[in-house]
């Protein structure tokens, strides 16, 4: 299970400076292994496609459909409930909140 980070702690320092980062269509993330990049990514990648315009296509990418699967997807569905977001594996992809 996620669980939000303390606000005083770095990794909630780096969830909400890529939230603020609005103007930037491109954002990449470096550090270190387990340095909260792939969960920071993924509440910013939510944010976006919530604030944006209904049905906008939008983009995921990964190395290969199964790592993008196994290190963005499958923690998404986590984060926000499996009857939130649905897989199509046949044309690839995502419906998140419908």
């Amino acid at each position: 299970m996620w669980h939000l980070p303390p606000d005083d702690s770095k990794a909630a320092d780096v969830w909400i400076t890529s939230l603020d980062e609005d103007a930037h269509k491109l954002n990449l993330l470096t550090g270190a292994v387990r340095s909260t990049k792939t969960v920071g990514s993924l509440i910013a990648w939510v944010n976006r496609v919530g604030g944006g315009p209904i049905n906008a296509p939008r983009m995921m990418l990964g190395n290969t459909e199964r790592t993008l699967t196994r290190n963005c997807i499958d923690p998404l569905r986590e984060f926000v409930g499996p009857q939130n977001c649905r897989l199509n594996g046949g044309t690839g992809e995502l419906f998140l909140f419908g």
